[in-house]
């Protein structure tokens, strides 16, 4: 039986699914939690068990109380699907070559920080995979697909790029197709806040939960959101853009050319900003024992710093944007109500305690009890693996 998005459908992506969640299963449990009858199940996993697809892995129960004989248990093969998951920021695509298990076979980096020309871009896109497959060793009939993350808006059904930006202009590029036509697999292609968010669907903090919302604050504020166990996507594949909610009337100016939104207050470079802006009014902060007057020094992480040494400017700066934040992430879960917010990006790594803070900060603004047992985690930098994440796109089609 040939592995991919084509032959495994129907029944057998109902088993496998049931399987991969909760394996070790025998046989039994299948067709008691699912709605395959026995003849179906009986079938299907001796077909893909000789399709090395599922392994035996034994029998169940550990003492002698169980009358007659055990059952078998069954897990999906780890070594029979792989994918490939592409992280590509503004200045690095990072790959992986993984198992269904997320073992990491291969990885691989390259810079695209110079890049002026779309054919740059998608020259060095193509080598990554090529290295992938190269240094796995594995034969492409084992890999199922090809997933991506990216940091600009995606018509998700075609796959284009809408506004990735090269040289500073935004582009319209067309991946999915290239990528396709010289690999032969399927490629999905996705925003890296969608990507994120369902990574931690599959296999992170959000998993067996129904309804999260993946809030990205870096430079920008963005966000990943399921619903009902579906990614949000609205109408032009453009949901989740909660940094430009308005939160002041007349407000601050935001990169997107509006005023007063989200990402004007808390957005990383916002908040260098406005540092900068107290600076030449004349507000007296420790930070300049660090720049002296060279504004263009000051970083998000200086600030930090500033700010741990009790700098008043720095500090009330970082104070107020918290509480801004939490009021924006409140206004999300009066309207979306969901089980679980994830919170990730540089303006959550430096403070103690900020999460809580947060947590504190948009409850306290939450209509009624709407959104009062809502959990908060944060998600470290550091526990993110590059393109674990957008492989898992692919798994979704095939799962």
């Amino acid at each position: 039986m040939k592995i991919n998005n084509k032959s495994i459908d129907g029944n057998r992506k109902v088993l496998l699914n049931y399987i991969r969640e909760n394996e070790p299963v025998s046989r039994t449990d299948v067709w008691n939690n699912t709605a395959l009858s026995k003849p179906t199940v009986t079938r299907i996993v001796d077909e893909l068990i000789k399709s090395d697809i599922l392994l035996e892995t034994g029998e169940a129960g550990t003492d002698n109380t169980t009358v007659g004989r055990k059952p078998i248990l069954l897990k999906v093969n780890p070594k029979a699907f792989y994918c490939i998951g592409l992280d590509i920021t503004r200045t690095l695509i990072k790959g992986s070559l993984l198992d269904i298990n997320r073992n990491i076979i291969a990885r691989k980096e390259e810079s695209v920080r110079y890049i002026k020309e779309e054919k740059e871009l998608l020259d060095n896109v193509k080598t990554v995979i090529e290295k992938l497959i190269s240094q796995s060793g594995l034969d492409e009939d084992k890999i199922l697909g090809i997933g991506i993350g990216v940091p600009c808006t995606v018509d998700y059904k075609t796959g284009i790029l809408m506004d990735f930006n090269i040289n500073k202009e935004p582009r319209q590029i067309n991946l999915k197709e290239y990528l396709e036509e010289i690999f032969k697999l399927p490629v999905y292609i996705d925003n890296n806040a969608n990507i994120s968010v369902l990574g931690e669907y599959w296999y992170g903090y959000g998993k067996g939960y129904r309804n999260i919302i993946y809030i990205m604050c870096n430079q920008g504020v963005g966000s990943g959101i399921i619903v009902e166990e579906n990614i949000l996507r609205g109408k032009n594949s453009v949901a989740g853009e909660i940094g430009h909610q308005k939160i002041e009337q007349d407000g601050r100016l935001c990169t997107c050319g509006k005023k007063g939104c989200l990402e004007a207050y808390c957005g990383t470079e916002a908040i260098e900003t406005e540092v900068e802006d107290e600076l030449v009014r004349g507000t007296k902060s420790i930070i300049t024992d660090y720049i002296g007057e060279d504004y263009d020094q000051i970083t998000f992480e200086l600030i930090n710093k500033c700010a741990s040494n009790n700098d008043k400017l720095c500090s009330n700066v970082l104070d107020k944007a918290e509480k801004t934040l939490g009021l924006g992430v409140s206004n999300i879960i009066n309207i979306l109500n969901p089980d679980m917010v994830i919170l990730s990006g540089e303006f959550f790594r430096y403070r103690d305690n900020i999460t809580d803070r947060i947590e504190l900060y948009a409850k306290d603004q939450l209509f009624n009890l709407v959104g009062e047992d809502t959990l908060f985690v944060h998600r470290q930098d550091a526990d993110i693996v590059d393109g674990v994440s957008a492989g898992t796109l692919v798994y979704k089609d095939i799962f």
